[in-house]
């Protein structure tokens, strides 16, 4: 039901929580695996546009601007906490102080 609605972060918490009712299941991870690339597909641009804003210098937020900081927030509100991107957003917020 969430991965039609493509909530995957949801969709991915709720199979792995049946993977520990039912951890002999080998469907559930083969569905954890493809909504865990179903999200870094989401979250991929997202990634980009606060690599190019970091390239800039755009890493506080101003008023009216986008910046880094913002994305690497909504990144790891986004991503499930071993997902593609979760690691590398969380790393850059503390490299920035904003963990």
């Amino acid at each position: 039901k969430f991965a039609a609605e493509k909530k995957y972060k949801e969709a991915i918490l709720r199979l792995k929580a049946a993977l520990k009712v039912n951890p002999i299941d080998i469907t559930l991870e083969q569905k954890i695996s493809h909504y865990k690339r179903e999200l870094a597909k989401e979250i991929k641009p997202i990634w980009e546009e606060a690599t190019i804003e970091e390239t800039y210098s755009q890493v506080e937020c101003t008023e009216n601007k986008s910046c880094a900081l913002e994305k690497w927030k909504r990144i790891i509100q986004m991503d499930v906490s071993d997902g593609e991107y979760y690691l590398k957003a969380f790393t850059k917020l503390k490299k920035y102080g904003a963990h």
